[in-house]
């Protein structure tokens, strides 16, 4: 059971890093420098806060990201 349970874990944390690094990536494409420096991985500094990623629209507003990971061979991004 705990092998299960660290597996989960390291999904999960593999998962908002993926989703951090897309995000600035994203924000980057758009051009949006000063944005960039500004997505937290909250989930690492809070787990309160009912979300993992502080990220942003094009246009500067708040993204506010929660983030579902799984194993498996496949993935999606929605």
């Amino acid at each position: 059971m705990l092998k299960i349970k660290l597996v989960m874990d390291e999904n999960g944390r593999l998962g908002e890093e993926h989703v951090l690094i897309a995000e600035r990536a994203r924000l980057k494409r758009a051009k949006r420098l000063d944005l960039v420096e500004r997505v937290r991985w909250v989930s690492q500094e809070s787990v309160a806060e009912g979300y993992d990623i502080l990220s942003f629209e094009d246009t500067g507003v708040e993204r506010f990201i929660e983030v579902k990971a799984t194993g498996g061979q496949q993935h999606t991004l929605k």
